[in-house]
């Protein structure tokens, strides 16, 4: 016997939150999730990793700082690629975690980068539930947060996702990639104006 529909939706939302199944904003297929890729032996983000590596290793380079790769799936961005800092104070995530993109820089970068009827669907989707005392509380805060990051051309975040952590992102759609974005990871107590205004000039010279 087939499954009710609202049966099969609530699975596959289950398995997105579990890393098992991926689906880009505005789209209706599912794919493997890099937790169901790890057991298949195969990897459905080796294309977007392949282009972006060169991307990372030009950050990591010029900032000795941690920097991730992540996609966005439902409401939820997925780490699927990092580069470690060498610095004795670090913060790295997991590739197959995942966090609300709300929280994170690298789904707020990704999420000021949608066109606006997928973003309204995204918006309609999003149940706010704060990370961390600092997070975001309401729809008109994140709008412009987001609204922030499309004049911007980044998206940043301090103490929302992860207490004691900044991040600053870029989304990748200039690579062919929009579902996808790299973030700069820094201890907050690291981040100096200086150093902040590199994050955003080696941005800029990532395109």
């Amino acid at each position: 016997d087939h499954l009710p529909k609202p049966t099969c939706y609530r699975l596959l939302a289950s398995l997105q939150k579990l890393g098992y199944v991926s689906r880009a904003p505005g789209k209706s297929e599912y794919l493997l999730g890099p937790r169901m890729a790890r057991l298949a032996s195969i990897d459905p983000y080796a294309g977007l990793k392949a282009a972006a590596r060169p991307l990372l290793q030009r950050l990591h380079g010029a900032l000795n700082e941690t920097v991730n790769l992540g996609v966005l799936s439902g409401t939820r961005v997925l780490y699927v690629e990092f580069i470690e800092t060498t610095r004795p104070l670090r913060y790295v995530v997991t590739p197959g975690e995942s966090d609300p993109y709300y929280a994170t820089a690298l789904g707020r970068a990704i999420a000021a980068t949608l066109e606006d009827d997928v973003l309204t669907e995204l918006l309609a989707k999003t149940v706010l539930k704060p990370q961390t005392p600092d997070g975001i509380r309401s729809k008109s805060e994140l709008i412009a947060e987001l609204k922030r990051a499309r004049q911007a051309g980044y998206a940043e975040e301090s103490n929302q996702a992860v207490e004691g952590v900044t991040c600053h992102a870029v989304a990748l759609g200039f690579l062919g990639f929009p579902e996808a974005a790299i973030s700069v990871a820094v201890p907050a107590s690291r981040l100096t104006p200086k150093l902040r205004r590199e994050i955003i000039q080696a941005f800029k010279t990532l395109h």
